[in-house]
């Protein structure tokens, strides 16, 4: 799996956004990707970027 190149382009943010207006909402992948609209691949690349720092 690829690394996100940028967790603040367009795309990347609104996985970000949608984590951050809902705090504590256990979120699956699936839910996430297409409450934000992106791919599960995509929405797996930013949220491993902001658990490993990748």
């Amino acid at each position: 799996m690829r690394a996100t190149k940028n967790i603040f382009e367009p795309k990347s943010s609104r996985v970000i956004r949608i984590l951050l207006s809902n705090p504590g909402k256990p979120w699956t992948l699936r839910e996430l990707a297409v409450e934000a609209g992106t791919s599960l691949g995509h929405t797996y690349a930013v949220c491993s970027a902001l658990i490993y720092g990748r």
